[in-house]
């Protein structure tokens, strides 16, 4: 869900900064305000971006614990021993 959250809010960054550059970016109010637009924009991608990320490790994750045995996760013979 948030995935799509900030597909569609990317989207609407985007529009909105299209429609201003149309207008014109001499006025400043209007330059301030596609900055911003671009920004959001912007913030959108690297959430997506965070969101792919974060997915594959997981499933890397996943398919490399999928191969342990149970033997090798709970082998205590790499425990350090005492030395007296």
């Amino acid at each position: 869900m948030k995935l799509a959250e900030n597909i569609l809010r990317f989207e609407e960054h985007f529009q909105n900064a299209r429609k201003l550059v149309d207008r014109g970016i001499t006025d400043y109010l209007v330059y301030n305000t596609l900055a911003m637009e671009c920004f959001q924009a912007v913030n959108a991608l690297i959430e997506i971006g965070e969101y792919i990320v974060t997915k594959k490790r997981v499933k890397n994750f996943v398919e490399k614990a999928r191969g342990w045995k149970s033997e090798t996760i709970f082998n205590h013979s790499h425990t350090p021993q005492r030395h007296n």
